[in-house]
This record gives structure tokens, C-alpha cells and sequence, in this order.
């Protein structure tokens, strides 16, 4: 119910269907955790793309945000202190310049 509640948040947002999502899971979900969240999903007719854990997906909208030049590098730790753990994930940012080569 909380996904076809998501997903109909989503919809009215985008103007649109939404089909494909990706979630965000804890990293202590047990393979069982991950299939039943992987199922509750696809009742709600939402394809999972992929599931992430929580750190590495505030890790990665991080380095979205960020604007690094040159040869300039970007230590970060991201700390989650929640009711279940604590997670620390340290990550390195620079800068990768794609060129296109025809």
C-alpha cells in the first residue's frame, strides 16, 4: 500500500506514469528483506531497477551536487546513526572529464 501510495505521489508530480524506481534499503536487510521489498513493489506495478544501500545513495546525490575542477579532489564521510546501527561510509570525489571520440 505504501508503494501504490508513493508511486501515486510520484505520478501527480511528474505529470505522468512512473513505472521504474529505485529504492533505498538499510545494509543490514537479510536477502529475504530485499526479495519482500522487491515484491511489494511490483504489486504496486513498479519495476525495481535496482536496490541501494542508504549511504551509497546519499553518497551519490552528494557527488551530483558537487562542481569539482581540475585535478581537485573531495574527501567526505557520511554517518548514519539510526535505531537499528550506525553506518559510515568514507567516499573520494574528482573530477572525470568524458570526451567523445568518433
Amino acid at each position: 500500500m505504501m508503494f501504490a501510495t508513493v508511486k501515486s505521489f510520484a505520478e501527480k508530480q511528474a505529470e505522468g506514469s512512473v513505472r521504474d524506481c529505485v529504492i533505498t534499503v538499510p545494509s543490514w536487510y537479510t536477502y529475504d528483506q530485499r526479495l519482500m521489498i522487491i515484491d511489494a513493489a511490483e504489486l504496486a506495478n513498479l519495476k525495481v531497477l535496482q536496490l541501494v544501500h542508504e549511504n551509497i545513495a546519499a553518497a551519490v546525490m552528494f557527488g551530483i551536487d558537487q562542481k569539482l575542477e581540475g585535478d581537485q579532489k573531495l574527501t567526505v564521510l557520511f554517518y548514519n546513526m539510526g535505531g537499528m546501527d550506525t553506518e559510515v561510509t568514507i567516499a573520494r570525489y574528482s573530477m572525470f572529464n568524458v570526451t567523445d571520440k568518433k
